[in-house]
């Protein structure tokens, strides 16, 4: 029997090793411990040495999630603690959910293995979340992959980085990718092959080698809210149908969204795809698509129809500011072209070698060459369009310009429907019927418009407060809403009458955000003025102020200046300055000063807008 005197040196000893926080060492891999630390975030938790369950053994561990999934019965959570954890992990267990305490950026999961997967699955219902997955860089290797046969796993909030895919899904269905980071991948971010019916929300593909997203063979999948930035094609279906690809973000690609090799039936809405140095949008070999209200701006060619993509409905995209805003090529035809806009270089629209299509309700526009160009095109149908500059339109084949006379309202406001219009077209209408009297003629051989449409301009009655002051000169300038895109053929000159109303006709209907500005005031702006063709807009513009003897829009120094030069002068002497008049009395003096101070260092509405006020 041990005295109880002689247990009390153990107890100082065992007293001081916990005061001082001496860790014990952990048993080696393989053996267990008597009792493991509180697992309160899952039903197995692991960290970088081992896993256990609460009020469990802990069971120490090299590969310590692959060991807990091992361990792991269905239906279970596996919570991992934050760290980095070198192994490759196997999931065969279904309806497992394994998630990182945290998040990605502090649980790190690095392929041990670089030639095989960082997580396999091949269960159904399993749950992979919060994880950074990296260095599975062999062959065909994934950060995460979905194994054949697999279904129903939701693949969330995970980052996957330097793998060969970073997400990989085989022959797997019904799953869910949802938040993912994939970048810095070497060949495609997310791939799916012979997959279907799986749905993708909020991931970001960007900066890898290859595709952002890549569809193989994949059918009747849902692409919502992605982005694919940076790659060498943003999104990309080959021989996939039935998808649906809704307000995904593909810019600064060599091509933004790709569809081909007979990816037919797909619906494609509210895509943005800008910036990428050949399409934005791009079908090659692809039929019976559906385009709306996509946006493909500042790309060689917006949206580019290629080898036969028949029965394609392009309808509210808007194509601006590239090269060639909409082009049909090699043998696309049945197409119908509905209600788009492409403004751009060279051609807006362009058909080459592609015949039987439809194109009404369009906008296009060139600033250097055809707003629509047709090469080696025939049997096209064409009308109730518009084309505004200086060479409309340019067709070397047998095409068709206009439709039978119908009651309209048609694309420029008038009655009826009939031919396109053109902003270069120099007919009358003298009987009031909303079409040219005379046909206009399409460059590049015999076709005629054989009812060019006549526009019913607008007319804008405006009123400003001159605050008891003389009529004054006024500059009107017309904007395109919310932008500094000025109309610049629409800036208009004119003078008010003595109670401050102007009047302005012959305007091209439209909605502007219209700016007035006297010679010595400072601009008004209001936002959103509609003119309806054949109507009459009242606007108040509110009152003027008086003090800017230069026109930048801005009272400062250099207007004191002037009007400090100019001071008691009269029209005649030597230093009179009319644009320090501001009181228009015809003598500088402490009226114009008052003016000055009243609204010293103010700015106009349009200060900084493109152009002067001239």
């Amino acid at each position: 029997m041990v005295k109880a005197w002689k247990l009390v040196p153990i107890l100082v000893v065992v007293a001081v090793v916990l005061s001082l926080g001496v860790v014990v060492a952990q048993p080696a891999a393989g053996t267990a411990e008597a009792s493991g630390p509180a697992c309160t975030c899952g039903d197995i938790c692991v960290n970088e040495t081992g896993w256990w369950r609460d009020g469990g053994t802990f069971n120490a561990s090299a590969t310590p999630i692959q060991d807990a999934v091992n361990n792991a019965t269905s239906g279970e959570k596996i919570c991992v603690k934050d760290g980095t954890y070198n192994e490759n992990v196997d999931v065969n267990t279904a309806n497992l959910t394994i998630k990182s305490e945290t998040n990605a950026t502090n649980c790190v999961v690095n392929a041990t293995n670089s030639g095989d997967h960082v997580f396999y699955v091949t269960a159904d219902w399993v749950n992979i979340a919060g994880f950074t997955v990296e260095n599975a860089t062999g062959g065909s290797r994934a950060g995460i992959y979905l194994g054949s046969g697999t279904a129903h796993c939701n693949i969330s909030s995970n980052k996957a980085t330097n793998n060969y895919y970073g997400v990989s899904l085989y022959y797997s269905s019904n799953n869910m990718l949802t938040n993912n980071t994939a970048n810095s991948n070497n060949f495609y971010s997310i791939y799916l092959c012979y997959s279907s019916n799986n749905t993708l929300i909020n991931n970001t593909a960007s900066h890898n080698t290859g595709y952002g997203i890549y569809l193989a063979s994949s059918n009747n999948n849902t692409l919502q809210n992605n982005d694919g930035e940076d790659n060498s094609i943003g999104i990309r279906l080959s021989d996939s149908g039935n998808n649906t690809l809704d307000n995904n973000t593909a810019n600064s690609n060599n091509y933004g969204i790709w569809l081909c090799t007979s990816s037919s039936n797909n619906t494609l809405t509210n895509n943005t795809a800008n910036s990428n140095t050949v399409e934005g949008i791009h079908l090659d070999s692809s039929s019976n698509n559906t385009l709306t209200n996509n946006t493909a701006k500042s790309n060689q060619c917006g949206i580019y129809l290629k080898s036969s993509s028949n029965n394609n409905t392009l309808e509210n995209n808007t194509a601006n500011s590239n090269d060639y805003g909409i082009w049909l090529s090699l043998s696309s035809n049945n197409n119908t072209l509905t209600n788009n806009t492409a403004n751009s270089k060279y051609h807006g629209i362009r058909l080459y070698d592609s015949s039987n299509n439809t194109l009404t309700d369009n906008t296009a526009n060139s600033n250097s060459m055809y707003g629509i160009y047709l090469d080696d095109s025939s049997n096209n149908t064409i009308y109730n369009n518009y084309f505004s500059n200086t060479n409309n339109a340019y067709d070397d084949g047998a095409n068709t310009w206009n439709t039978t006379n119908s009651t309209g309202p048609n694309i420029v406001g008038g009655p009826y429907i009939g031919g396109n219009y053109w902003s270069d077209y120099t007919g009358n209408d003298t009987n009031g019927d909303g079409f040219g009297d005379t046909p206009h003629d399409i460059i590049g051989g015999s076709n005629k418009d054989y009812l060019p449409l006549i526009m019913e301009l607008a007319t804008l009655e405006g009123y400003v407060n001159l605050q008891g002051l003389p009529a004054t000169n006024v500059t009107v300038r017309f904007f395109a809403p919310n932008t500094t895109t000025e109309n610049l053929t629409m800036r208009t000159h004119t003078s008010t009458d003595s109670s401050g109303n102007f009047t302005i006709g012959n305007i091209t209907p439209g909605s502007y955000d219209v700016a007035v500005k006297g010679s010595t005031s400072l601009s008004n702006l209001e936002s959103g003025v509609n003119l309806t063709a054949g109507g009459t807009t009242y606007t108040e513009f509110g009152a003027f102020a008086e003090g800017d003897t230069n026109g930048d829009d801005f009272v400062e120094s250099s207007d004191f200046a002037a009007l400090s030069y100019a001071w008691l002068s009269r029209p005649g002497d030597g230093n009179w300055y009319a644009g320090a008049d501001f009181s228009r009395d015809n003598i500088i003096d402490a009226s114009d000063f008052a003016a000055l101070s009243y609204y010293w260092l103010n700015r106009g509405d349009c200060y900084g807008w493109a152009g002067d006020w001239t």
